[in-house]
């Protein structure tokens, strides 16, 4: 395979819908909310940086987790 057809296979729609998309999809339908409503601004934070920390390390680092701040 040719340098130019390995750059065109890596921009292939269907490729990154196969190696990108699709994970980042599966991970957010996996993620559960105990509800659909939050009481105050420090729970809207925690499900924000619980959601975020989840996604991160599902998707991007594969194990660990991130710092609260």
């Amino acid at each position: 395979m040719s340098k130019l057809d390995k750059i065109l296979h890596e921009l292939d729609e269907l490729h990154i819908v196969n190696t990108i998309t699709k994970q980042h999809d599966e991970a957010r339908m996996a993620y559960r909310l105990s509800g659909i409503t939050v009481a105050d601004d420090d729970e809207f934070d925690n499900v924000v940086s619980d959601y975020y920390n989840y996604h991160f390390t599902t998707c991007i680092s594969h194990g660990g987790n991130l710092p609260r701040s």
